[in-house]
């Protein structure tokens, strides 16, 4: 497997492309960001501060450490907090990667069983070989490259 080293320059990049894309190119405005934890937490608050919108976090866990193998478990998102939301809000849900596309997926399948109509996605970098397709994404990956993000220490 290769390794692609992000450097904060080249995430930044990313950011910044990631958000004219949706902003500017696709005209889209939302009431809500909701970043995936952990990865798609800086995007998720650099995109709610440039929008001036509602942040929410969700918590996932998707491996299990001892043995490496996907265990994923979902916390309860926080939107109730928030008295402008409601099930027609625009939700944008955001994280670093795509990579097998299974915790994108499951954290739609929750905001959409809340009653969610009007949810988008978008993630840094998407691995082509994903089973989920972001509705955008700032550049793609090969399935064998494991992307290392500034962020992450070395395993």
């Amino acid at each position: 497997m290769k390794k692609e080293e992000i450097s904060w320059d080249y995430y930044f990049k990313l950011m910044q492309k990631l958000t004219t894309i949706i902003s500017v190119y696709a005209q889209e405005k939302f009431d809500l960001v909701v970043g995936i934890s952990r990865g798609g937490l800086i995007p998720a608050l650099l995109m709610s501060q440039t929008w001036d919108v509602s942040l929410d976090i969700i918590v996932t866990s998707s491996y299990n450490k001892e043995n490496q193998q996907m265990q994923l478990k979902i916390g309860k998102p926080s939107y109730l907090c928030f008295p402008d939301i409601n099930k027609d809000s625009k939700i944008l849900i955001v994280d670093d990667l795509v990579d097998s596309g299974k915790t994108m997926q499951a954290v739609v399948d929750l905001y959409r069983k809340k009653g969610f109509k009007n949810i988008k996605t978008a993630v840094l970098i998407y691995k082509r070989s994903s089973e989920f397709d972001p509705d955008y994404f700032a550049a793609g990956a090969d399935e064998d490259t494991w992307i290392k993000f500034p962020y992450e220490k070395e395993r």
